[in-house]
């Protein structure tokens, strides 16, 4: 195909990757919603958006190897094309926990009322601040934002901590029942793999746009992996 056809199959290519990004967004948002409130109408709504990521994450794949197969794509075009992959992968993830959220909502939704920790949805605040981050700087090929999504990866793991240490005292204390404590524990692990994959999304854009890969410890105010 000529250049100028290529290079418009990229931009589609990248905004079908955004497109899935910020469909990601609001079914994370459906999931906690239904937990929050105990909205059980919008479990039927996470599981048929999550089937529309995992159809995006296929045609991005397939639409990229398309591109691989057709071309012979230069040094940052291949890294475009692999950073599609690689951040759409990372994004139906993403999508997967969301739904697990969900599942455990239903699970919430048949205990005695409870009060959930306040940290838990400042927790997934941050965690949907981080991804939004990490999308905008994919889009822009921005990689300062880049940088700024892979730090708030600390304080994401710092407000998971709090969490599961506000849920440990109060399964310790009795209050809500430990039942009630578990599954949140559970849908507090699920948003901090979600920063996680965010981080791994700005990383891949730092890559895209520099070629060098960028480790947490090389990003002010980031901390390693554990």
């Amino acid at each position: 195909m000529p250049r100028e056809s290529f290079a418009r199959q990229l931009v589609v290519l990248h905004n079908e990757v955004l497109l899935m990004g910020g469909e990601v967004r609001q079914n994370v948002a459906r999931a906690l919603r239904s937990l929050q409130y105990r909205d059980q109408t919008l479990l039927g709504m996470v599981d048929e958006h999550e089937a529309n990521i995992n159809e995006r994450r296929i045609r991005v794949e397939q639409d990229s190897l398309r591109l691989l197969a057709t071309q012979a794509p230069v040094a940052s075009d291949l890294r475009a094309i692999t950073a599609a992959m690689a951040i759409a992968s990372e994004l139906e993830r993403i999508g997967d926990y969301a739904a697990g959220i969900g599942r455990i909502s239903a699970r919430v939704a048949q205990l005695p009322p409870a009060a959930a920790p306040a940290g838990l949805f400042q927790l997934a605040w941050d965690c949907d601040e981080q991804l939004g981050l990490s999308l905008a700087a994919y889009g822009a090929s921005d990689v300062e934002l880049a940088k700024q999504a892979i730090a708030w990866d600390r304080t994401v793991n710092q407000l998971y901590q709090a969490v599961l240490q506000e849920l440990l005292a109060d399964l310790q204390g009795q209050h809500n029942g430990a039942t009630f404590d578990t599954y949140l524990s559970w849908v507090a692990h699920n948003l901090e793999r979600m920063g996680d994959r965010a981080a791994n999304i700005a990383e891949r854009v730092v890559y895209q746009v520099t070629s060098c890969f960028i480790e947490p410890c090389d990003v002010p105010g980031s901390q390693p992996r554990t």
